[in-house]
């Protein structure tokens, strides 16, 4: 889905604004998970959508407080998880809202 939506985007840019720049921030402030994501999945841009998130039976966050760094998805995950009854498993070592709500928090310090 990625790499169509990607290639879409290059089009538009082409045809509709004059430009051959399409660019997402897996370039940039994402370096290490999109050599990650590029090892494990092969391809280094995000792999799946906001409303797969929402969709999904589990939500597991590792390392990351997304209420903080990502408020659109995490608010989307925190109505999922409180109206359609999906799981969230936070594995972190601070305290902050998403292991507050989550069901299940490993390694959270006490």
């Amino acid at each position: 889905m990625a790499r169509s939506l990607g290639h879409l985007m290059q089009k538009l840019a082409r045809a509709v604004i004059g430009m051959n720049n399409v660019d997402n921030c897996s370039r940039y402030c994402q370096s290490p998970a999109t050599m990650g994501l590029s090892r494990t999945v092969g391809y280094g841009g995000d792999s799946g959508s906001i409303s797969d998130m929402e969709k999904a039976d589990l939500v597991l966050i590792i390392g990351s407080n997304t209420a903080e760094s990502h408020p659109v998805i995490a608010t989307r995950v925190k109505s999922a998880h409180k109206l359609d009854g999906q799981k969230l498993i936070v594995s972190d070592l601070r305290e902050h809202e998403m292991a507050r709500r989550a069901d299940d928090c490993s390694l959270r310090r006490t």
